[in-house]
């Protein structure tokens, strides 16, 4: 289940924006967890942030995306998102949001695009965040091939 936090976090391209958002993240929901589960292990609770080279619209089957991600530690969660451009009158809910999710189920996500910002929190999903790791870990070459294989997982900046 994924809650978002709303349209005010959308651009004037909203419908083009959700539909590549939506398929972005199922494209990529095994390393958002990925990351989500590295980052609780290292940093505690915190926030998945991808910045996202947008696609062509509408998205070809099998895109290969594009895109960096890191993991925000929830210290640091307020200044990240002022610098990705949230409302300031926005940040403290998203900050109680985060002191809130439950990191061995849910994922706090912000994807970053053309100056676009979206936060989704995800709920009960069908894998928790400590299953992704150990698939993407596990499985590395499938989810990075070639230009990422000299690097180790606990490296990953690059997709």
């Amino acid at each position: 289940m994924v809650h978002r936090f709303g349209d005010r976090f959308r651009g004037d391209r909203r419908q083009e924006h959700d539909c590549w958002q939506n398929t972005f993240i199922r494209s990529n929901a095994a390393v958002i967890g990925y990351y989500a589960w590295s980052g609780f292990e290292t940093g505690g609770t915190g926030l998945v942030v991808c910045q996202v080279e947008s696609p062509p619209v509408p998205v070809p089957y099998l895109h290969r995306w594009k895109f960096k991600a890191q993991f925000i530690p929830q210290y640091a969660v307020e200044s990240g998102l002022l610098e990705f451009g949230v409302d300031s009158g926005t940040v403290p809910s998203l900050v109680r949001s985060i002191e809130r999710y439950d990191p061995y189920r849910d994922v706090m996500l912000l994807i970053y695009a053309d100056r676009q910002v979206e936060v989704n929190w995800f709920r009960n999903s069908n894998l928790s965040p400590l299953e992704c790791y150990l698939q993407v870990r596990d499985r590395w070459e499938e989810f990075f091939p070639c230009s990422l294989l000299s690097e180790s997982p606990n490296s990953l900046n690059d997709h």
